[in-house]
């Protein structure tokens, strides 16, 4: 691309736009496909960088630039893409799978996913297992749990007690690694 072509996108040609497009339009959906983004949801982006880049051709004001703009608009479009469509599916994207939008919601599965470890660690029998279910789960209470178990409430309490320091023990160790 020339100055006087530059020239001519800021003001609006065209025929000037069109050479553009077909010169960095590659460039373009390869940024954009390296946020996992196919297909047409891929057309559309790089329609709308094209768009935008109409729109603001007159803030652009070097060759080098342009290239520079047309690869940062693309990339953040992208990612703007991404956030909004809390696309989840990670076979279709290859960028770290949790975005801002639904961190919150992995985080609370990981950590969910984490205490069940941590319990089925501290588990001596399947007994612990019913007895932190009743009482987690079921919110059943120390004396109702012992009714059903045939225990006494003092063996209940004291067996929740042992489970609740070794959960406390194993997660400040690993905390503290």
């Amino acid at each position: 691309m020339k100055d006087d072509d530059f020239k001519d996108l800021q003001i609006g040609s065209h025929s000037v736009f069109r050479a553009v497009y077909e010169q960095y339009v590659d460039l373009v959906s390869f940024v954009i496909g390296k946020f996992g983004i196919k297909g047409h949801r891929q057309e559309e982006i790089v329609q709308d960088v094209f768009e935008s880049l109409f729109v603001n051709s007159k803030s652009i004001h070097s060759v080098a630039g342009l290239k520079a703009w047309l690869c940062a608009t693309a990339r953040n479009k992208s990612v703007d893409f991404i956030r909004r469509e809390k696309v989840k599916d990670s076979s279709q994207r290859d960028i770290g799978q949790i975005t801002t939008s639904n961190y919150s919601d992995h985080h609370k599965h990981w950590e969910s996913m984490h205490f069940m470890s941590q319990i089925q660690k501290v588990m001596n029998s399947e007994q612990d297992g019913t007895i932190l279910k009743m009482f987690y789960v079921e919110e059943m209470s120390c004396k109702e749990i012992a009714e059903v178990l045939k225990m006494s409430v003092n063996s209940v309490s004291s067996i929740l007690s042992r489970l609740r320091e070794k959960i406390r023990t194993n997660h400040l160790d690993e905390v503290g690694k």
